[in-house]
């Protein structure tokens, strides 16, 4: 279930709810966001923000960069229609375990691909936070690179899912680039 936060960047007060489900594919999402995720939008909010940070389990569990990038596509379509601005988190280092019916240079490069397909954000969010953190993300690495990489505890909990360290740089990342925008 859906959990709630507020917090203050003491300027504002930000109410948010976090939708993650651990291993969702972004069509899950947007099976759902009818049902669980459109009816939090309410014109009394000054700001209405949809973050979006999906696509990896979708790669994961077998789909092609195209194929993920299709139904983001759909699931951004279907939160501006409601409307909300919508912020889309590019992709991240995480663990190959094997399950993806591909070789590690094949999940690799498909993650490398959705990485370039939201870089170049065909399916209009209104903004694409990209990784700044070398120790998250270079586009292209290694699969050497990329072990070393989630093998880092202060980053990543378990080679996939991060620490609050992590998450923390993910939030930097946000403000910086799209929050103060908006």
């Amino acid at each position: 279930a859906a959990q709630y936060y507020a917090y203050s960047t003491g300027k504002k007060l930000y109410r948010t709810r976090n939708f993650a489900i651990p291993g969702q594919t972004t069509a899950a999402m947007l099976a759902h966001y009818a049902a669980e995720i459109a009816p939090q939008f309410s014109v009394s909010y000054s700001k209405n923000i949809y973050v979006i940070d999906e696509v990896r389990n979708d790669i994961y569990f077998g789909a092609t960069a195209a194929a993920a990038i299709a139904t983001l596509t759909s699931l951004v379509s279907a939160a501006q229609a409601t409307g909300f601005t919508v912020i889309v988190n590019n992709l991240r280092f995480s663990n190959y375990v094997g399950n993806t019916g591909r070789t590690e240079t094949q999940y690799n490069t498909e993650i490398n691909s959705a990485s370039i397909l939201i870089t170049a954000n065909a399916f209009g969010a209104d903004y694409i936070v990209e990784p700044n953190n070398p120790a998250l993300w270079q586009l292209n690495a290694s699969n050497a690179t990329i072990a070393a990489a989630i093998a880092d505890t202060d980053w990543f909990a378990d080679g996939t899912h991060g620490t609050p360290a992590y998450y923390n740089s993910q939030g930097q990342q946000e403000a910086i680039q799209a929050l103060n925008v908006i």
